[in-house]
């Protein structure tokens, strides 16, 4: 991937609801002598999490549809709307509830931002699994290891990460992380059904106390400064394998009854399945349709999309700008991308079948295909996050 500085013309920002929606008044202005960078793209090294040294518990290194493959991507860099240095976070499958790991874990994300020159803005999303009910009370199931835990059990850990990260940013009091506190939409939230009406009901249940947990969370934050450099948002992994619409619709409109208002999700999932400028005539997975996946992923109030960016092929920013370009198409205006998600470090730990996108490659590929239309095209991508499996190597 060759990347070319070029000038980005000014934008415009409106309030639709709840959305602040940025669009481009013109591609491009002026190219003044565009300079070749000539930087072709290599696999990173892992970044490396400073170490916390406070309460200190161990070592914290902190698909789809295919279509043809086109050219490699060339990035023409928004130079002006960008910050000097592009860099990614380490969001975390989450294999402990333990609030001391999670506090390590939020440490050590604060001693990176303290040590990178500037102020950083950056999302970080910890998924914690399974939505799951027991004994009439919901949580979650574990990732990889198994085992319930309620909604108080999961709060009391992303608590500690905030506040790990709070603390550890030191003198640094202007960066600022948003926290996803996260769940994929897997499974028959605790029912053992296979029938989307038992499974709604139940992720109806989840989603409103999920959103009542994320409530929660901010009003301690708030309560003890550490609002004043994090903000708690809710997160789920969207799949449209794992569960029909009726079921996540639900989940959403759950979270969307008791979110103050106020407090966001993030969907950070696939469209597996969903149609491409080169493959227009595909079909999303599981009987969704694009209107469908619109609405759960931007269209609900609380909705934002951080789209997994996984294949190397380039197939997953092609499904995610084209359901944007389905928005325009429908009146709706584009859909704004204010990150994206990749799984290289996990990939690295457990083995990936040409889903092993970089950072840096995820983020071309859909900047590079956001802006194959003008309605659709955004200055700058804010936010990158890679995942990882929490204390692998």
């Amino acid at each position: 991937m060759t990347i070319y500085p070029v000038f980005v013309a000014p934008v415009l920002c409106y309030d639709n609801g709840m959305k602040s929606i940025w669009k481009p008044l013109n591609r491009i202005l002026l190219v003044a002598g565009a300079i070749l960078l000539a930087a072709i793209l290599v696999t990173p090294p892992v970044r490396p999490l400073l170490q916390p040294t406070p309460h200190a518990a161990g070592i914290v290194p902190l698909t789809g549809l295919a279509d043809t493959t086109p050219t490699p991507y060339t990035l023409h860099l928004p130079v002006i709307a960008r910050s000097p240095i592009w860099f990614y976070t380490t969001s975390i499958y989450m294999k402990s509830i333990n609030p001391t790991d999670a506090y390590n874990l939020g440490c050590a994300a604060g001693q990176a931002d303290l040590a990178r020159p500037g102020i950083q803005n950056s999302l970080i999303i910890l998924d914690y699994g399974q939505p799951w009910r027991e004994s009439g009370e919901y949580g979650v199931w574990l990732l990889s290891i198994g085992g319930f835990y309620t909604m108080d059990q999961v709060k009391a850990s992303a608590a500690q990460f905030g506040y790990g990260y709070w603390v550890c940013t030191g003198a640094d009091r202007s960066s600022h992380l948003t926290l996803g506190v996260g769940i994929n939409s897997y499974g028959s939230y605790g029912t053992s059904s296979s029938d989307p009406a038992v499974r709604a009901a139940a992720a109806r249940l989840h989603g409103e106390q999920w959103a009542q947990m994320i409530v929660q969370l901010g009003n301690l934050f708030t309560g003890n400064g550490v609002a004043s450099q994090v903000t708690v948002a809710g997160a789920k992994d969207i799949e449209l394998r794992w569960n029909v619409y009726q079921v996540t619709r639900a989940w959403v409109d759950g979270f969307n009854a008791y979110d103050a208002g106020i407090y966001h999700y993030y969907n950070f999932g696939a469209c597996e399945g969903c149609p491409t400028r080169l493959l227009p005539g595909a079909s999303p997975d599981n009987n969704w349709s694009l209107d469908q996946i619109w609405y759960v992923s931007y269209g609900a109030a609380p909705a934002y999309p951080i789209p997994e960016i996984y294949a190397t092929s380039g197939v997953n920013a092609r499904q995610w700008a084209w359901l944007s370009w389905d928005s325009v198409l429908d009146k709706r205006g584009a859909i704004y991308y204010p990150g994206l998600m990749t799984q290289w470090q996990a990939c690295q730990q457990r083995g990936c079948n040409e889903t092993d996108n970089t950072p840096l490659q995820g983020y071309a590929q859909l900047f590079e295909e956001l802006s194959y239309w003008m309605e659709t095209a955004q200055s700058e991508i804010p936010w990158t996050t890679d995942i990882w499996w929490m204390y692998e190597d």
